[in-house]
């Protein structure tokens, strides 16, 4: 089987650099807003690195609480799946299948995350948020437009 070849663009061009990428998101709608075809242009992120910021220290009552709490909820999620398709008995309620849910998964949930707390125990003790940023933002465009979008751009950047 062939499948035809995207169509082939022209040589693509940097017609901006900015420090953040907010600033590539704002020329962007700049450009939209003024009527350039925004289906040509790249943001390119260049010397990626990953940031991991420390948020705290693990507890492990927090930790076993947010499974306790997922699992209730995927229980109740599962028991009113079943009560509105009518997969359970029809005598029994939409609710008594959301509570024995809620039931279950709490408790499936406590299991879970006692587990792997367990597991985990001493080789990551603290909680965090992780994010890929870049040193520098380039905004890249189709050659054919790139003349057009540094023009467009120069007021604003």
């Amino acid at each position: 089987m062939h499948l035809p070849l995207a169509p082939q663009r022209a040589e693509r061009q940097v017609i901006a650099t900015f420090d953040e990428y907010t600033a590539a998101e704002q020329a962007v709608d700049s450009l939209a807003a003024r009527g350039f075809p925004v289906a040509s242009l790249c943001i390119t992120g260049h010397d990626l690195r990953l940031v991991e910021q420390v948020t705290g220290r693990l507890r492990y009552g927090a930790a076993v609480g947010r499974g306790v709490v997922a699992g209730a909820l995927f229980g109740v999620l599962v028991g009113v799946t079943f009560g509105a398709l009518g997969l359970a008995d029809p005598l029994v309620s939409a609710w008594a299948l959301a509570l024995w849910g809620a039931l279950i998964g709490g408790v499936a949930g406590l299991v879970v995350s006692c587990v792997a707390c367990w597991l985990a125990e001493g080789k990551r003790d603290f909680t965090s948020d992780s994010r890929v940023e870049a040193r520098v933002y380039e905004l890249v465009c189709d050659g054919v437009h790139a003349d057009e979008g540094r023009r467009v751009l120069a007021p604003v950047v």
